[in-house]
């Protein structure tokens, strides 16, 4: 049995477990240095500072605040000798995992990362998301287009943590979100502000936008397989790995397809290194770690040599 680790994006701008970090290791303050200079921002707005209200600047930033955040908690870990075999990415994780996996330089990711906030918002239409938890016994179709006109499903957690049912990630027209949660309010939450359609065909444009610019990154063939939850496989070449860059945007993510291959390939224990959005939401089918602050460090190493060992 093997450690895997799981990436996404962070659900809140709050940091607390990164600055520990940060106050913690020179070598996690050193890292910050370089991001510094890559961005254009300083440590502190990497770190704590307040987040744009512009759509565009406040998203970059929030994602070089978590894939910071994450990969040095990875650095932190690899010196303690714990590195995956295997990296499950959701959504804004794949664009972490590039690196974990060896396929991108830190540079070229953190360049990337802050130049999304000129990549296209959503169209005349307004758009949004909303957190949908779906009975058993409910049709994920009765959710989504065709079905509902406008709405599609971005991400599925896959089965509920806390129960029955499983809990899914609505993405489309704010307007066609809006008069489900109305109408479905036990069912249906709106989430956010000023969100584009993640994870959905209304996202084309942002697609487009992200696959003209890696197209010029030197993407590498990765070290460590990569399962990227928009299919039913593990990711092995530069150019698949490039390409779920761009395809993140419009494809619904299934956390089940990556946490499948993690069993398939071995994984026997899953460290969420840095911010996550996994806690709470997604039922793992191993034993999750989660490392946030400097003291989860001795514990992961202990659990990892346990593995190692039986």
């Amino acid at each position: 049995m093997t450690v895997g680790f799981f990436v996404s994006r962070a659900t809140t701008p709050e940091n607390a477990g990164s600055v520990a970090f940060f106050d913690a290791y020179a070598s996690v303050r050193h890292f910050y240095a370089d991001v510094s200079a890559w961005t254009g921002l300083t440590v502190e707005q990497i770190l704590t500072g307040q987040l744009p209200d512009e759509h565009g600047a406040r998203n970059a930033m929030l994602a070089v605040r978590s894939i910071a955040g994450q990969l040095a908690v990875q650095d932190v870990l690899a010196t303690a000798g714990i590195r995956p075999s295997l990296v499950v990415a959701l959504s804004l994780g794949i664009s972490s995992a590039t690196v974990t996996i060896g396929s991108l330089g830190r540079e070229d990711l953190f360049r990337m990362l802050w130049h999304r906030r000129t990549m296209p918002g959503a169209g005349p239409e307004p758009e949004g998301v909303a957190f949908c938890h779906l009975d058993p016994e409910s049709d994920p179709a009765d959710y989504q287009a065709p079905v509902r006109a406008g709405v599609h499903i971005g991400v599925d957690f896959g089965p509920s943590p806390a129960g029955a049912g499983r809990n899914v990630m609505l993405s489309g027209y704010r307007a066609a979100l809006e008069r489900l949660a109305a109408e479905d309010p036990v069912h249906v939450t709106m989430i956010g502000r000023g969100s584009t359609a993640l994870h959905s065909p209304l996202r084309q444009a942002s697609s487009d936008f992200l696959r003209a610019y890696v197209a010029k990154l030197p993407f590498r063939d990765p070290r460590i397989p990569l399962a990227a939850c928009l299919d039913d496989r593990v990711l092995t070449t530069a150019g698949e790995v490039r390409d779920a860059v761009w395809r993140n945007q419009v494809r619904t993510a299934d956390i089940s397809l990556g946490l499948r291959q993690a069993v398939r390939h071995g994984v026997g224990l899953i460290i969420l290194p840095g911010p996550s959005m996994a806690e709470g939401l997604i039922r793992f089918p191993v034993p999750v770690l989660p490392v946030t602050r400097p003291a989860d460090v001795q514990p992961a190493v202990a659990a990892a040599q346990g593995l190692a060992a039986a």
